[in-house]
């Protein structure tokens, strides 16, 4: 069983009906009537025939109108089995993707890792050390203040301020680009990541702010912006494309994977949290927290086979799709995400 004290009890995955098994219901009800009415035909020539009656010896009429009554329930009935199939496969699609929105800390839960911090904007706003985009912006045009970005290279590759500089929130500090008494602006997606960076490059004595709120309120701000195209934040799209980038698995979708292939198991949740229970031979790559060479070091050492991300809430479901780009960069056969992994049992 899965060992864990994870999130909630589980849920069976509901029954979805294949297409081919609608169609195949439909094609059957056809052949159905089609011998029905048939039937129908032949008795009445045969009760005539016994009645007296002479056949007549023209061109047969066919009952148009029963015909075309039972096409019409046929087909109204193949439209009633296309609209349940639909109802139940939007709905379990609505269900795979709560995950994706769900946050890390809800319903009394609350981060098991102490290494992991997230700041609310309103939190963000009274740091002093924060900056308001409209400061940035500022700073930005002055030109004598370095802005880098924090985000993730997946991330970064899809646009970020004018003239920013990259480099990896986990390699920031391991590197330190900056000397004391240097200034510099660094910005994330929503200001959790540069929060984090800001505090510690302060204790270096590094003149630091970070943009509260990041990226994503710069653009709906409608500030400039690397890619000309990304005006909303509906433009800006979060990483590049890549096979099974968007692929969410139902339970039955990954037990599937797990009867019928040697299939390998990531999580990308801080160890804290990972420890606290994860599914059964599942690998830990906490992304977010890896200095890029042992990023590099851990994806090597996987096997290249079938391998699913597994994820809990909206930040391990965004990096595993950030690590799921990481893999097929590297040639590994990347399947998609497993969002409903308190659902998983072994008996």
């Amino acid at each position: 069983m899965f060992t864990t004290l994870l999130l909630g009890v589980p849920i069976a995955a509901q029954a979805i009906p294949s297409p081919e098994l609608v169609i195949g219901s439909v094609t059957s009800l056809t052949q159905v009537f089609a011998v029905g009415l048939a039937m129908i035909s032949g008795t009445g020539v045969l009760v005539a025939t016994k009645l007296g009656f002479k056949p007549q010896t023209t061109q047969q009429r066919y009952p148009l109108r029963l015909i075309s009554a039972l096409l019409f329930f046929v087909a109204m009935l193949a439209a009633a089995n296309y609209w349940q199939f639909k109802s139940h496969q939007n709905a379990e699609q609505a269900r795979l993707q709560e995950t994706l929105l769900r946050p890390a800390q809800f319903a009394g839960t609350q981060i098991k890792d102490d290494t992991l911090k997230e700041t609310s904007f309103t939190k963000q706003e009274e740091n002093p050390l924060a900056i308001s985009t409209e400061q940035a912006a500022a700073l930005l045009a002055a030109g004598d203040t370095a802005f880098f970005d924090i985000r993730e290279t997946g991330e970064n590759a899809m646009g970020s301020l004018p003239g920013a500089l990259h480099i990896r929130f986990p390699d920031f500090l391991q590197s330190r680009p900056l000397q004391p008494g240097q200034r510099a602006v660094v910005f994330c997606h929503n200001g959790n990541r540069s929060s984090e960076t800001c505090a510690e490059l302060a204790k270096l004595g590094i003149d630091c702010n970070f943009i509260a709120g990041g990226i994503e309120k710069w653009i709906v701000e409608g500030r400039p912006f690397s890619d000309a195209e990304v005006q909303t934040l509906a433009d800006l799209r979060a990483i590049p494309e890549y096979s099974n980038k968007d692929t969410l698995l139902s339970t039955a979708d990954f037990t599937t994977l797990v009867d019928t292939t040697d299939l390998q198991i990531l999580d990308t949740r801080y160890p804290g949290d990972f420890a606290a229970g994860h599914l059964p031979g599942a690998i830990n790559i906490p992304i977010r927290a890896l200095p890029t060479d042992e990023l590099m070091r851990r994806i090597t050492a996987l096997e290249d086979k079938p391998t699913v991300t597994a994820c809990y809430d909206r930040r391990s479901c965004f990096m595993g799709q950030v690590l799921g780009l990481e893999l097929t960069q590297n040639g590994i056969n990347y399947q998609g995400r497993y969002t409903l992994p308190w659902e998983y049992f072994i008996a």
